[in-house]
């Protein structure tokens, strides 16, 4: 195999043809869409509805620059702007959110084949050239088809880790072309879009600060020959790419990486070096399951056991011997194999943020977006080095079926929460996430049975979580058993006595038990915890009401209604309230404000009617209990005070 000199191979590139290209765009686009179907119509799901669902700050109503100023989050603003983009093109529609990623996944899948045939065109004479022409396009397919790439594409706030993967890409394309371009002015050009798309990459996601050294490691193996005179010689400027690398962890780290660091330790239960231990175990798990991605081995959560030392697990020091013999295989390759060792490197060098130090989850699955992208092609280009061509086209057909079949189906598991998780459940049942969040969407769907078997699992496996427990209580609360409710908030409180939404849980309890001095002491817990808690000032509001104290409740109401603006429920209540103190006027005024907001709230309508009698609005208070009835025909209030207001019309006439 001839490798070539990048003198002897000025910048016409010519590794990139435009036929195949556009045959890649048309697979992709036909197929890619396909194998996410089953997922396109799935609702937001886990950190979906913080991120998005729940972020005012991605609900912009116009693109006006205070909108998009409030949409661009620290640290990754770039995603948080998409999804803003999102939501003011489509609304909260989750087959838009999971499109736009599909899109941008696609994107990305040509853009690795155009790096991938500008590499083959480095490396390779004419006629070696023309051996390895299909790689790209193979590569990027199967690339995009694997099953380990749906956490990334079909769990939509994942956007961050697929953008970084696009302009990642992007920037080094722009870092190639500069290299390889003979004018000063292009040369430039180009390297200030690898800057600017490099940053862009950072701001959708900061793991892809690595990017100096992808740069270093492309430039060393592919432009440079793997020459380690090079390497001396520019030893200056590869420090320079640490320091940038270690300037940018300090930002990220808002200037004080070890008090970062042992501020979120402190809330662990494990050590720095037991993360890194453990994380030997997870990288070689990556590994499996991009060499066997099948669905049976995907999940959501997966379930991994702490390593406390180099031999507890046994697999502990197996897995950093494998790690070494596949770092030392990169080395002694680099030569014969540049593209296996540059996708080793690769692998390892994109996983050094979130699996070595820093105490993220353990693991997750769309954290080899990025790292697979050059590992895949390495192996594929070793396929076609060391087997027959014939061989290979087996193998590859076999791999872009089953991949394909198994894309498919783990994206079924991602069309409801309740599927997602029960599989999560199933394939990590000793972990208390799992059954915590199943039992969560099973209460959304009333399935309020199994719920109370998934939240009781959860608090079994971990006894000591004041969440687990809170929301057992809910669910206590939701069916009826408001003693079960109180010993659940009891516990949570045992364990965390300042967290305000078990206070102000516990007062709903003893509420519905009429216990209404004790809650109000619980809600004003809460409220001197957060002054703000819009929660806490409505059921204050409701139990100070419950005992006659209109006044104050009035004023709880009005501070509810400042902190949540267009809440139904609050402004509702409130009116209720003004009923009460025959306060009439302002009733009809704040009832008017609440059918405006939800046109088929019939209670509203009816008391609005009631209000408007008051006034001795006769025709407009008939109108309003019309409508009531035109919401429900069997809704009794209603009929009951428009057959009343009738008679007496009909009596004043006579």
């Amino acid at each position: 195999m001839k490798y070539l000199a990048i003198a002897c191979h000025p910048a016409k590139l010519k590794g990139f043809h435009y036929r195949e290209a556009f045959s890649l765009l048309a697979l992709l686009i036909l197929l890619v869409p396909s194998l996410y179907f089953p997922a396109l119509n799935g609702p937001f799901l886990f950190d979906d509805t913080n991120n998005i669902e729940q972020n005012p700050a991605v609900h912009i109503a116009k693109l006006s620059f205070s909108a998009l100023e409030k949409a661009v989050q620290r640290p990754r603003p770039v995603a948080v702007l998409s999804f803003a983009l999102d939501y003011y093109l489509h609304g909260l529609s989750p087959f838009w959110f999971r499109t736009t990623n599909i899109l941008i996944h696609i994107c990305t899948a040509m853009v690795l084949y155009t790096v991938l045939s500008i590499t083959i065109n480095l490396l390779f004479d004419k006629n070696e050239v023309r051996k390895y022409r299909w790689f790209p396009l193979i590569s990027a397919i199967l690339w995009a088809i694997h099953p380990i790439q749906v956490q990334s594409v079909t769990y939509i706030v994942q956007r961050m880790n697929s953008l970084a993967g696009l302009f990642l890409l992007l920037s080094l394309l722009c870092y190639i072309r500069s290299r390889l371009s003979k004018s000063s002015a292009r040369k430039a050009l180009l390297a200030v879009f690898c800057l600017l798309l490099g940053l862009l990459a950072i701001g959708s996601k900061p793991n892809a600060a690595v990017l100096p050294i992808l740069f270093i490691l492309y430039e060393w193996i592919f432009l440079q020959k793997s020459s380690w005179k090079w390497i001396g010689r520019y030893l200056p400027f590869l420090l320079g790419a640490l320091v940038v690398l270690l300037a940018l962890s300090w930002y990220f780290l808002d200037g004080a990486p070890l008090a970062k660091l042992n501020s979120w330790y402190a809330k662990n239960d494990f050590t720095p070096i037991q993360r890194v231990m453990t994380e030997f175990r997870v990288v070689i798990l990556y590994l499996s399951l991009i060499a066997f991605p099948h669905p049976s081995r995907l999940n959501i959560d997966h379930d991994i056991l702490l390593s406390t030392s180099l031999t507890v697990p046994p697999s502990t020091a197996l897995s950093l011997a494998v790690i070494i013999i596949f770092l030392l295989i990169g080395i002694v390759t680099v030569r014969k194999l540049p593209l296996l060792t540059f996708g080793i490197f690769w692998f390892f060098t994109n996983l050094v943020i979130e699996s070595t130090i820093i105490p993220l989850d353990f693991i997750f699955e769309h954290r080899n977006y990025i790292p697979s992208m050059m590992l895949i092609p390495g192996i594929v280009f070793c396929l076609r080095r060391f087997l027959k061509r014939d061989t290979v086209i087996i193998i590859l057909t076999v791999l872009l079926t089953l991949w394909s079949a198994w894309t498919y189906d783990r994206n079924s598991a991602w069309k409801s929460g309740i599927a997602l998780w029960q599989d999560s459940a199933e394939k990590s049942p000793n972990k208390p996430r799992p059954h915590e969040s199943l039992a969560y969407y099973l209460e959304k769907e009333d399935r309020d049975c199994e719920a109370l078997r998934h939240y009781a699992r959860a608090a079994e496996l971990d006894p000591n979580n004041p969440t687990i427990l809170n929301n057992l209580g809910n669910l206590n609360m939701k069916t009826g058993d408001f003693q079960a409710a109180l010993k659940q908030y009891s516990a949570a409180l045992r364990l965390h006595p300042q967290y305000k939404e078990a206070l102000n849980n516990m007062g709903n309890a003893l509420s519905r038990l009429g216990q209404h001095e004790q809650a109000i002491a619980y809600y004003n817990k809460a409220l001197k915890l957060d002054p703000n808690f819009a929660k806490g000032h409505t059921n204050l509001a409701n139990a100070l009401a419950a005992s006659g104290r209109f006044k104050p409740s009035m004023l709880h109401y009005d501070r509810a209604i400042e902190l949540t603006k267009n809440n139904i429920e609050i402004r509702y209540n409130r009116s209720i309230l003004l009923l009460r103190l025959n306060r009439f006027a302002e009733a009809e005024q704040a009832l008017q404000e609440v059918v405006q907001l939800k046109r088929g709230f019939k209670e509203a309508y009816n008391n609005l009617g009631v209000a408007q009698e008051h006034l001795n609005k006769l025709q407009a208070a008939m109108a309003s209990y019309q409508q009531a009835l035109l919401i429900d025909p069997h809704f009794k209030d209603a009929q009951q005070n428009l057959a009343r207001l009738e008679n007496r019309l009909n009596n004043h006439q006579m």
